[in-house]
Formats: C-alpha cells, structure tokens, sequence
C-alpha cells in the first residue's frame, strides 16, 4: 500500500477557508465575478419598494445610470446603501393634472 506524505498541516479553519476560496473561484468561472459579502444586497422588490418606483422605472434608473445592478447567480441584486443614495439624490416630482 503506498503512503502518502502530507506537506503540510492545515486547521479545521484553515481547511473551510480554503475550500470557501476554491468554491468561490469554481463559481466566479461558471457565474462571473461574485462580490465578497452579499449581506448588504436586497432584491429588486425590496429595492422598487424604498425607492417607491414601478418595474419599468426601475429599469429606466439602471440605464440611465443612477442606480447599479449586480448580477448574482441568475438574479440581480442592488446594494442597499446604493440605493438608498439614489433615493436621496433624486429630486422629489409630484405630478399633476391641468384641468
């Protein structure tokens, strides 16, 4: 039986930061760049419902660059601090009627 000789000893800790860097390189190839910490990301609901704006809207702020989207997996994502930015720096607009 052959033995195999082992380099180098790794912690339980160690081992799981390891094996979370290498998923993460596996997942950057298949799904792009992956940010570090995605606690801070809400969904698009959550993101139409702050700003207080529809679908279509939401869509016409990315484009004309006011608000950033991030790809996810299959989903997009904004920061919420982005967001909430966004909220702030937009002018307030009341539509009205002229009878």
């Amino acid at each position: 039986m052959p033995q195999h000789q082992v380099s180098q000893i790794y912690s339980e800790k160690e081992l799981r930061e390891i094996f979370r860097e290498e998923l993460r390189n596996g997942l950057n190839i298949y799904f792009g760049n992956l940010p570090k910490d995605t606690s801070d990301f809400i969904g698009t609901k959550d993101a139409q419902k702050i700003l207080g704006i529809s679908s279509p809207t939401m869509t016409k702020y990315v484009r004309m660059g006011f608000l950033k989207r991030y790809r996810i997996g299959h989903t997009y994502r904004y920061k919420r601090d982005e967001v909430i930015k966004c909220l702030q720096s937009m002018p307030s607009v009341k539509h009205s009627r002229n009878n």
